[in-house]
């Protein structure tokens, strides 16, 4: 039974209700959508991204306190870009001669412990 209060003031009292009720209902929707989201923003900062950005980061520090010349500069950014490819080179060859010792399931959950490893240390799986 309605309890004895005007109409208007039931109506009133109702509606409040299902508008907070909706209200609550939709921030906990967008607080979801946030936090599904988080996990896709933080997989677009790839390890190859983190590592551009620090060499960039590197290279203006370098430049700043050394004070080079854009000649400088840019053997130095050549010096460290061949460095760079010698050293992804390398990362290549290692991998196809472990890929060679270790057998199939060895060598996934090798990559598994990697990808843990990676993780735990950036945030994100770096692929």
């Amino acid at each position: 039974m309605i309890p004895a209060i005007g109409s208007q003031n039931f109506m009133s009292v109702v509606f409040n209700t299902i508008n907070h009720q909706q209200t609550t209902m939709l921030n906990i929707i967008l607080i979801f959508t946030i936090a599904l989201m988080l996990p896709i923003t933080a997989l677009a900062d790839t390890a190859e991204n983190v590592n551009e950005v620090a060499a960039n980061n590197k290279m203006e520090r370098l430049s700043n306190e050394l004070q080079l010349t854009a000649d400088q500069k840019a053997k130095l950014e050549a010096i460290f870009n061949e460095r760079h490819e010698k050293i992804r080179s390398i990362r290549e060859e290692t991998q196809n001669s472990i890929k060679e010792v270790l057998s199939e399931e060895q060598f996934i959950t090798l990559e598994a412990m990697k990808k843990n490893r990676f993780k735990k240390q950036h945030g994100t799986d770096g692929r």
